[in-house]
């Protein structure tokens, strides 16, 4: 929709900066399947024009920045409604789009609860700036995402270019080489969630019978688009270059246990409390104790070798886990974890063969030595030995097929050391 509405800008109105594709708290019972909603700054530009994408071969600009502010006006705000009803399956109960127009951006508080917790509709159309234009289908619910991506102040950013399918294709299975995705990661390392191999899942292409061809997710805005140019797959013409929130972990709330509510994004820490419980389906359970209370944490079987991290948690090691918060039963579901101290377990050793006949010898109790059935002899025995538990103090993730959109894979970690937050 982004491009439709940048070639339908009226005349003399240009884009400024990057269309923007937002994504917004993943927890919210209501939301659409990404929870996403699109931005874009409009005025009178200045400096160079850049290309953010192209459409049957006619480059798409933006300017660097506005020489002069617009207000908004019904005609625009009329022709977008146009372009959004011409695009949605308004008879789908869960289509509920809303569109937001504003002279100047609103507070961020905004985008930060709309994000990594729930928004009250009547709320968000108070904290609108004055001289703000809406419009809603449905029951207009689309007017909160709407809001919360247009307050975005970003801090930290990804992008993503996405091609997009010949309308005569739109509902047609698509080609996928995976030849040709792979090629491109190694290409171009700066992007990421191209795929994942060890599930065998491709993730660059939706799974939805959308309009998206596919989009690839990236670091660095300039790689994109020739990383998108060795793609092997249906022809497209039209693609379009967004700045995101997506891979960036602003759902992330720090909480303490007792402060959680449902369907928040937070990360909390804790002691773990009992033992890994696999449960009928595959998912794995543990309990979590902070010092004003405690809660479940989840990692559920579609989470796949991720759960094999969890299992070999054991009662007082140290943990700090992020992810979203189920409300029944309340559950936190797991994104990545974080080991801050781990117990030290003493390694299954065997019994020492006695100095004098060297035959096995029997433990007298625990701490209390050893000592041999047949001489009498005594002996301390070896001192224990820590036993490798198969786990380090540092942050394990999910795999690809299991990553949210907003969640922060580890290998954007800036300074690879695995730690994400100091």
């Amino acid at each position: 929709m982004a491009v439709a509405v940048i070639l339908g800008l009226p005349a003399g109105l240009d884009l400024i900066g990057y269309p923007r594709l937002v994504r917004l708290n993943p927890n919210v019972p209501w939301k659409t399947r990404g929870n996403g909603a699109l931005a874009l700054q409009v005025g009178h530009g200045s400096g160079e024009p850049f290309k953010v994408g192209v459409d049957r071969g006619k480059a798409l600009l933006a300017y660097p920045d506005e020489q002069g502010s617009v207000d908004p006006s019904e005609s625009l705000l009329s022709m977008i409604e146009d372009l959004v009803l011409s695009l949605s399956r308004c008879d789908d109960d869960g289509t509920n789009p809303g569109i937001v127009l504003a002279p100047v951006q609103p507070p961020n508080d905004l985008y930060n609860t709309g994000v990594s917790d729930i928004l009250d509709k009547d709320h968000v159309q108070s904290m609108l700036p004055p001289g703000s234009l809406t419009t809603g289908m449905g029951n207009r619910r689309g007017l909160i995402g709407a809001s919360a991506a247009v307050s975005w102040r970003p801090e930290d950013r990804t992008y993503e270019f996405i091609a997009y399918r010949d309308r005569d294709r739109w509902g047609t299975p698509r080609r996928e080489d995976i030849d040709s995705l792979m090629a491109m990661e190694e290409k171009f390392p700066s992007t990421f969630d191209n795929l994942d191999p060890v599930n065998g899942d491709i993730k660059i292409f939706p799974h939805t019978p959308c309009p998206i061809l596919f989009g690839i997710r990236g670091n660095d805005p300039d790689d994109l688009p020739d990383a998108a140019s060795m793609i092997q797959s249906e022809d497209w013409s039209t693609g379009m270059l967004f700045e995101s929130n997506q891979g960036t972990d602003d759902h992330l709330r720090k909480s303490t246990i007792g402060e959680v509510r449902p369907f928040q994004c937070v990360r909390v820490e804790g002691v773990v409390n009992t033992a890994p419980v696999m449960m009928k389906g595959g998912h794995v359970i543990i309990s979590l104790a902070g010092e004003d209370g405690e809660m479940d944490c989840a990692a559920y079987e579609p989470t796949k070798q991720f759960r094999e991290h969890v299992q070999r948690l054991v009662p007082g090691d140290l943990v700090e886990v992020c992810g979203g918060v189920r409300e029944e039963p309340l559950t936190l579901n797991m994104e990545k974890f974080r080991v801050r101290m781990l117990v030290q377990l003493a390694a299954d050793m065997p019994n020492p063969r006695c100095p004098r006949c060297n035959r096995a010898m029997e433990s007298v109790g625990r701490g209390k030595g050893y000592r041999c059935r047949r001489c009498r002899t005594k002996d301390p025995g070896p001192p224990p030995l820590p036993k490798n538990r198969g786990i380090d103090e540092i942050w394990y993730e999910v795999p690809p097929c299991a990553r949210r959109h907003l969640s922060k894979p580890l290998r954007r970690d800036r300074d690879g050391s695995g730690h994400l937050y100091h």
